[in-house]
């Protein structure tokens, strides 16, 4: 039980705040715990108002109701008590908010699609089943196609998935799309300037439709919701809308006009019903820029402020979509020589270059090869 109470201990470190990577544990107490509870699953840890730690063990289960043991002990981790408590599953959640418990199984009707750029878009429709799981106290998921379906615009064009992601608490789903005749139309092109928000629901319906019109061909380099956990159960992700940053893009083969302005990058925030709340253009100095993910904080007015971040380097003479393939094969070489670890930066709506110097010089040559080689190729 020692390894077990020092888990713990680290545990509320977290949940308060402090910097555990750099502190090193100064007290540790052992304490042994009822037959019970060491049969039983720690479900939870809590710090309460006056700094006591709380250990919630969940010790048995049955149809309709659930037994607890709950350890405190002070803020120098002396013992204080043992309380035993039993209640109803239905009354569990208002006493304990932590306990993220919806009934052994439920069912959430969804859509879903088959993520192929190349291909017109096809949604299915789905039923993903979540069941209780007494030993993880949490829930597994599978998911059952119901249905599929080819959509079209009012004029009978079709869409092009460029990106998405799905509601997993009201089965809504968010594509970003283009707009074309068909691939093998000479109009293919327009899937690169014609493109769109549309958003459908469980039902396959489609609620709400926005167009972002571009003058110059584009590619879609980022795209993420606000994510909205569902508070009853943590594996279920919600959305309140999202972000999309577009890039100039040239593509080999088809008739699109092309921004010669490589870093003319566009950054696009949009609310759950599409409204476009933001769309900006803004200068990016490496086209290359690979953006990994986004930080996001919501201020006293509702207004958010958006941080983007990801490695930038290489690539800066390219558009996004070789750029990126330029910057994928250099990665490859610097991890497999395990020399360095590309840097990364926090943006704010543009992007902030990397740069940095290799004192490898065998590694050095073998890059500057490299990147000749696709300069030549593309």
């Amino acid at each position: 039980m020692k390894n077990l109470f020092l888990i713990t201990l680290s545990f509320c470190l977290l949940l308060s705040g402090t910097n555990y990577y750099s502190q090193s544990i100064d007290k540790e107490v052992t304490f042994e715990l009822d037959k019970k509870a060491k049969r039983g699953k720690l479900a939870n840890v809590e710090i309460d108002s006056q700094g006591n730690y709380k250990l919630y063990y969940i010790t048995k289960t049955k149809s309709k109701k659930i037994k607890f043991q709950i350890y405190t002990f002070d803020p120098n981790f002396s013992f204080l008590g043992k309380v035993d408590d039993e209640l109803e599953l239905e009354k569990v959640k208002s006493k304990y908010s932590w306990f993220n418990f919806k009934g052994e199984l439920y069912s959430v009707v969804g859509i879903s699609l088959n993520w192929n750029p190349a291909m017109p878009l096809k949604l299915k429709k789905k039923e993903t089943s979540y069941h209780y799981d007494w030993l993880l106290l949490g829930y597994h998921k599978r998911v059952k196609v119901l249905e599929k379906v080819k959509p079209r615009t009012d004029d009978g064009m079709k869409y092009f998935a460029k990106g998405y992601f799905e509601d997993d608490v009201t089965g809504d789903i968010y594509i970003i799309v283009g707009v074309a005749p068909g691939l093998v139309s000479k109009e293919a092109g327009a899937q690169y300037t014609d493109l769109r928000l549309i958003k459908f629901d469980w039902d396959l319906n489609k609620v709400a439709e926005t167009k972002i019109p571009f003058e110059y061909g584009q590619e879609v380099a980022f795209a993420k919701g606000f994510a909205e956990p569902d508070p009853e159960n943590p594996t279920a992700v919600g959305f309140s809308g999202g972000v999309v940053v577009f890039a100039p893009t040239k593509v080999k083969g088809l008739d699109i006009p092309v921004d010669e302005n490589k870093g003319n990058f566009t950054f696009v925030e949009f609310d759950k019903d599409l409204n476009i709340i933001t769309r900006e253009s803004f200068d990016n100095p490496s086209p290359g820029w690979t953006i990994e993910d986004m930080q996001w904080a919501e201020n006293s007015d509702g207004k958010k402020d958006i941080y983007l971040y990801g490695p930038a380097a290489f690539g800066k003479d390219k558009y996004y979509l070789y750029a990126k393939d330029l910057r994928e094969e250099v990665e490859k070489l610097i991890v497999e020589s395990d020399v360095f670890n590309i840097r990364k930066v926090l943006v704010s709506k543009k992007a902030i270059e990397i740069g940095f110097e290799i004192e490898d010089e065998e590694l050095a040559e073998q890059l500057e090869r490299l990147i000749d080689k696709i300069k030549k190729a593309n």
